[in-house]
């Protein structure tokens, strides 16, 4: 990512985050008692039972209920729950993070990574719907639908999560990715309402697609790791090597840009398989998801 996208990201994330009731940055949950479907029996009972696709990956554990599929890669994780959330409008007073349409959610169990800021799941929304109800989620579907139409990927330009409400720090190794019967942008990423240090524990993968038909919008949570970021809550604890050391907060602004730049680009730059789980595999995870319900 160029520095003066950096700057940009720094100034209006500032901004951002002065709008966030929270002060802790967590994602907003639905509080409505979910409706939980049981994973089929093919699916949820072993690793053997695995179909993969042609740009899947090599073996996993194959997901299949109601239309919806996916292939949990080897060493990702070891089974699921889906869970269906009911619809929640403006009416009901609930903040507007919290507004969507009725959708599901698949949690990755046994997950590689545990003890992280965010749990791994994929949800898939009724695009039309959400768009209606939500502005953050029609302004993101947009942006999701002008990369696929060829648009250039910026800080500006990129799709974010409508329903965290905080701001993306950086967004490392963006690219539009297919899936099983769709497209849309992979980016690492960290969230937070200020500036902070990227960190293992917040570190996710993020991907915003729609199926090809545009009637579903997919996003897909997943955290990952770095051998070169701390683990820490502390933002001045030691780090591994090869680490970078986060700015004093009475900082200028360029020494954050500076910051933030050079981890975007280790991450950017470094290999697909030095991430825990490996990009590889959460790749090919995103790449088998198909929606047909």
């Amino acid at each position: 990512m160029k520095r003066t996208i950096l700057i940009v990201l720094v100034l209006a994330f500032a901004s951002l985050a002065c709008a966030f009731p929270f002060a802790q940055g967590t994602p907003a949950e639905n509080t409505e008692t979910p409706v939980v479907s049981q994973p089929s029996s093919e699916s949820s009972e072993s690793p053997d039972s695995q179909s993969p696709g042609e740009s899947g990956p090599d073996s996993g554990l194959l997901v299949q209920t109601d239309g919806y599929q996916f292939i949990i890669p080897d060493g990702v994780a070891s089974g699921f729950q889906v869970t269906t959330y009911p619809e929640v409008v403006g009416e009901q007073d609930y903040p507007y993070w919290e507004i969507a349409p009725e959708y599901v959610e698949f949690t990755l169990q046994g997950y590689a990574l545990q003890d992280t800021f965010h749990r791994p799941r994929i949800l898939v929304y009724p695009a039309a719907r959400y768009t209606e109800l939500q502005n953050g989620a029609a302004e993101s579907i947009s942006r999701i639908q002008a990369i696929l139409g060829g648009g250039a990927m910026t800080q500006e330009t990129l799709p974010y999560v409508p329903f965290f409400n905080a701001g993306a720090m950086i967004n490392a190794r963006p690219e539009v990715i297919p899936s099983g019967n769709g497209r849309g942008v992979r980016v690492i990423t960290q969230y937070g309402q200020a500036l902070y240090h990227i960190n293992n524990t917040a570190l996710f993968y993020l991907y915003q697609g729609l199926t090809e038909d545009g009637q579903y919008y997919i996003v897909a949570i997943l955290p990952i790791t770095h051998p070169t970021l701390s683990s820490s809550e502390d933002p001045y604890a030691p780090l591994p090597p090869g680490g970078f050391a986060f700015p004093p907060f009475e900082a200028e602004v360029a020494e954050f840009e500076t910051y933030f730049g050079l981890v975007t680009d280790l991450l950017t730059n470094t290999q697909p398989e030095a991430f825990t789980p490996s990009l590889t595999s959460l790749d090919a995870l995103v790449q088998s998801i198909e929606v047909r319900p």
